[in-house]
């Protein structure tokens, strides 16, 4: 049987006391469901509170875009190895919003 996946995208929203207050009321909520694997999608700027936040649960924690370089002189870029290395283990691409307002292209 497949395992079904959800994944919350918090796209630019939050705060230090917003996501805590969140946080704790929702993971061990999600906890007591079987059948599903969880993600969360914070700003970067949240990615370690919300991970320490997630410590001790089993949803996941991912990043909302990636720069598709390694490294390098990309202002604003974060790589899939940064993601990783901050706890992600996923990380969204191809965000309509992001071509529509940013022009971003495949």
């Amino acid at each position: 049987m497949r395992v079904k996946f959800v994944a919350g995208n918090w796209k630019m929203n939050g705060s230090l006391a917003s996501n805590e207050a969140l946080l704790r009321v929702l993971v061990p909520a999600l906890a007591r469901i079987s059948g599903v694997d969880y993600a969360i999608f914070p700003p970067y700027t949240y990615l370690s509170q919300v991970q320490h936040l997630l410590h001790g649960f089993s949803v996941t924690l991912g990043g909302q875009d990636l720069c598709q370089h390694g490294n390098g002189a990309y202002t604003g870029g974060v790589s899939a190895a940064m993601l990783r290395d901050c706890g992600c283990a996923w990380g969204l691409v191809g965000h309509a919003e992001r071509r529509g307002l940013f022009g971003e292209t495949d």
